[in-house]
């Protein structure tokens, strides 16, 4: 239980809010408990879940209190989403403490102490990072078991990779030895571009030997992009569409491996 994942990518514009909300959203109706963690000071995944822009109650306080070392009132933060999903908020009050935890001997740890007291309570927990590969995204990379990678096959985003692999080397040095990567999902992405085409081929070719690279490709649909607005995802929007049943094929390709990697679990123990 409580297998946490980063969506991480220095990258910004790549699909890391989208992809959060909505396999979030496919994995709930997977059956399984999901929480959705927004550690991006913009608030884009909060936003998009029609949260409001001026809770006092986010992951910042959170975290505050885990500094403080007060006690964590994790009821009065967590908001139950409509499709099933619970979220811990965030806004421009996550900047403060991005500054803060420059100053501090543990800088690292903050958010692995605040999801530890509530990791058995989900099956998933999901990161959705911001655009750099500052503190809170150390944090949230020393919290985690493991990093999904969206990419969209563009030059520069694909430029970004090599630092994060790099970035993900140093964590697994200093504060996370477990840290794996999850994959690689391309993400807005027309498929009708040979460049595109191209930078996928690269990508398959420099990282496929040693990454997992998911076979479910997220296009760049009007309908993902629409659907940020309403406060609910593509898969409520739109049940049938094309976009629900890709990110409802990821959640299934994870979910799956997840049981199986429970079954390993449960017959190793069994041995014992």
């Amino acid at each position: 239980m409580g297998r946490i994942i980063s969506i991480c990518n220095q990258k910004g514009g790549c699909g890391k809010s989208t992809l959060t909300e909505n396999l979030g959203a496919a994995l709930a109706r997977c059956g399984v408990k999901v929480l959705l963690v927004d550690l991006d000071p913009s608030g884009n995944l909060s936003i998009a879940l029609g949260l409001p822009k001026n809770s006092r109650n986010t992951i910042e306080s959170l975290m505050r209190s885990v500094v403080l070392e007060d006690a964590l009132d994790f009821e009065e933060t967590v908001v139950h989403h409509e499709e099933g999903m619970d979220i811990l908020p965030a806004n421009r009050l996550l900047t403060g403490m991005e500054l803060q935890l420059q100053t501090l001997e543990d800088s690292k740890t903050v958010l692995r102490d605040v999801l530890s007291t509530i990791k058995s309570r989900y099956q998933f927990i999901l990161i959705d990072c911001m655009p750099s590969l500052g503190m809170l995204t150390l944090n949230a990379l020393t919290a985690s078991d493991e990093v999904l990678i969206p990419v969209q096959p563009q030059c520069l985003s694909v430029e970004g990779l090599q630092e994060l692999m790099g970035t993900i080397a140093k964590v697994r040095k200093t504060s996370n030895r477990n840290l794996k990567i999850g994959g690689i999902v391309f993400s807005l992405d027309s498929n009708v571009r040979s460049n595109e085409r191209r930078i996928k081929e690269d990508v398959r070719a420099a990282y496929g030997n040693y990454v997992r690279i998911f076979d479910q490709t997220i296009p760049n649909l009007s309908s993902i992009a629409q659907s940020q607005n309403t406060g609910y995802s593509v898969l409520k929007n739109e049940p049938s569409g094309r976009a629900a049943g890709i990110y409802r094929s990821i959640a299934e390709t994870i979910c799956k491996e997840d049981n199986e990697n429970e079954k390993s679990i449960i017959s190793q123990v069994a041995i014992v």
